[in-house]
């Protein structure tokens, strides 16, 4: 066989394993898309974009230098009743350098949760928005809604039965709004 036929047959062979490998996985272990789970009973409408420049309002007393995210959140409030806070867990990747698991089941300890607490008010039927720095994350991939307080002293907790969930939109925000 000459050297064209060996390294032919050495290609074909490599591509029908991989093939053979791909195929006989379980698609739902894929660690290379991750989908913004369903939302359930959501009060609100929540949006987030990432900004690229432009000022950003430091949570608590967070600092808006080094390495981070600026987000832009903007929320819809679906009652007649006013909100006058929110709470969201913003999920992501640090900073740091990372290798992905093969698995989707196995955990990335470059994974990182950051919470926020919202001081907007915003009035019934209307919409609010807010800037916020998230130092240390390279990328968001997800933003939970934990809770909402009412003007009326009410209070929206997500549960097992009711989710609220968003991934960002895009594109990025290249200046203020």
């Amino acid at each position: 066989m000459n050297y064209r036929g060996a390294l032919f047959l050495a290609l074909f062979l490599g591509l029908a394993s991989t093939a053979t490998m791909i195929l006989g996985q379980d698609s739902s272990q894929s660690a290379l898309l991750r989908a913004v789970p369903a939302s359930t009973d959501c009060p609100i409408n929540i949006r987030a974009q990432l900004r690229g420049s432009g000022e950003a309002r430091p949570v608590g007393q967070a600092r808006t230098d080094g390495n981070g995210q600026k987000l832009h959140i903007a929320l819809t409030n679906l009652k007649s009743v006013g909100i006058v806070g929110a709470e969201i867990s913003v999920h992501g990747f640090t900073t740091r350098g990372r290798l992905s698991p093969a698995q989707a089941s196995q955990a990335v300890a470059s994974e990182i949760t950051k919470k926020i607490n919202l001081a907007l008010k915003v009035n019934g039927k209307e919409d609010a928005s807010t800037d916020i720095w998230l130092g240390g994350f390279a990328s968001v991939s997800l933003i939970e809604l934990d809770s909402v307080r009412y003007t009326d002293r009410s209070t929206w907790h997500s549960s097992s039965q009711k989710t609220c969930h968003v991934g960002l939109d895009s594109p990025m925000l290249i200046s203020s709004r």
